[in-house]
């Protein structure tokens, strides 16, 4: 702040009219500059000076708004030393291969290269694939089994009375995905060892050979031994039913009183009514009734198209859908239907034709 001080200086005292004015000018002059002067500090304190902390009470002085304006210079962003990502090229999609089918094989054979007259020839298919196998021995329809692993097995029976001659053997495997296989082969059919007999009844028992009776039945029992599930429910060589001595073996040639001319399709055991008869294998009881040729009928179905039965029994213990094993009794033996006497006819097919039950003692076919 300025103060203006005026000094006057005293001269001699000398009375003029003009001097009063004067000093009222320059007293009015120094006011003047006085003003001019406070209102200038004034000024330049309002401009330049910034809020300050009351050290007291801790808070803070809000700033004294100005007239004039106040530039704000803009924000400065640093650099940032973090590398900017470059975009990835994203990678055109692959084409998924399709899977290569692998081709079909499959071989056949045949665990004889001959079959006699009333033999079990055994059919065994081998595949790479998972498949369907069917086949014909010549005008036969074979059914083949699961024996394995990629194997499959068809069972099938030489009739006793079959010509000797080669037989022509179709197989067709038909794979899950669709793929089928031809296969072709053929059996030869030999002539087996027989013999012949005669047999005589008396006149009441001969009234059974009467085609008006015996007819029926056999149109019954070969209904019966058409019987297939495809299970095998043997698991070893069959056991035999009763145990005696043979009177007439399987595939003799017969004639009955010289007027019919066939074979035994059966084997024959001696022994006494009343002795205990056994079931030869595993399997499922699927007959067993009163016939009046065959007499007491017992039949078991062993799987696969094999069927035991046992004739002319004197009793039977068992029911039809009875499950059974080897050496349960089944019931006793007699001389039930056409016989001459007390015995066991015991027959086993394959496939629906009779077959001689001895091979199947010696070893019967495993999957």
């Amino acid at each position: 702040m300025f103060t203006v001080t005026t000094r006057h200086h005293h001269a001699p005292q000398r009375s003029t009219p003009h001097a009063p004015f004067r000093s009222l000018v320059s007293a009015v002059v120094g006011l003047l500059l006085c003003g001019l002067v406070i209102s200038g500090c004034t000024r330049s304190q309002a401009i330049v000076e910034t809020p300050a902390a009351d050290a007291n009470e801790g808070t803070v002085t809000q700033p004294v708004a100005s007239s004039e304006p106040v530039v704000t210079a803009p924000a400065t962003v640093p650099p940032s030393d973090t590398p900017t990502p470059q975009p990835t090229a994203t990678a055109a999609p692959t084409a998924t291969p399709l899977p290569t089918t692998q081709p079909l094989s499959a071989t056949v054979t045949l665990a004889q290269p001959h079959l006699a007259q009333g033999q079990t020839g055994v059919i065994r298919v081998a595949a790479n694939l998972p498949c369907a196998v069917t086949g014909h021995l010549a005008d036969r329809t074979l059914r083949f089994v699961p024996a394995g692993e990629g194997q499959h097995m068809a069972l099938v029976g030489i009739h006793a009375l079959a010509s000797a001659e080669t037989l022509p053997l179709s197989v067709e495997v038909t794979s899950d995905d669709g793929q089928s296989l031809s296969l072709a082969t053929a059996v030869e059919v030999v002539e087996g060892d027989y013999g012949e007999e005669v047999i005589h009844f008396d006149a009441e028992t001969s009234q059974l050979l009467d085609p008006a009776i015996s007819e029926p039945e056999n149109v019954l029992m070969s209904e019966v031994w058409e019987t297939f599930s495809p299970e095998i429910r043997w698991t070893d060589a069959f056991q035999w039913p009763v145990e005696g001595v043979f009177t007439s073996l399987f595939g003799t040639r017969r004639s009955y009183d010289g007027r019919i001319s066939s074979y035994h399709a059966g084997l024959d055991i001696d022994g006494e009514t009343g002795d205990p008869v056994k079931v030869a294998a595993d399997g499922v009881v699927v007959l067993a009734e009163p016939l009046q040729v065959r007499g007491n009928v017992v039949v078991i179905d062993h799987g696969a198209g094999v069927l035991t039965g046992y004739f002319h029994l004197d009793t039977f213990d068992v029911a039809e859908g009875q499950a059974v094993k080897a050496g349960d009794v089944i019931g006793t033996m007699g001389a039930t239907g056409l016989v001459t006497g007390s015995h066991l006819h015991w027959e086993l097919h394959v496939g629906g034709i009779a077959t001689s039950p001895i091979e199947w003692t010696e070893a019967a076919p495993m999957p």
